[in-house]
């Protein structure tokens, strides 16, 4: 696997339509700077997995988490389990190679 990049599997079929639904609003309220230019590569992730993400886009899809908690502070509380295990991903996917 390339540097950087994760394996998340989700156990519930929920995640990806969670992650789906944090990564349309944040698209959706920043548009004009595209802040988010690899989100759709993320977007399209298969329900099932496991999914492999790069390190770019475990950086998008955390700021599209933050972007949600931010407007939606409630949806942070529906799968508390799964943004804590993308977060660690994204911490891993940081960290210099053999670390």
């Amino acid at each position: 696997m390339p540097d950087g990049h994760q394996v998340i599997t989700p156990d519930r079929r929920c995640y990806a339509p969670h992650l789906g639904a944090s990564l349309a609003l944040a698209l959706r309220l920043d548009r004009a700077r595209a802040v988010f230019p690899h989100a759709e590569a993320v977007l399209d992730a298969d329900e099932r997995g496991p999914w492999v993400l790069s390190p770019v886009q475990l950086d998008v899809l955390t700021r599209a988490m933050d972007v949600r908690n931010a407007v939606l502070p409630s949806t942070s509380r529906q799968h508390p389990e799964f943004d804590a295990a993308i977060r660690a991903a994204h911490a891993r996917s940081r960290r210099p190679h053999g670390t």
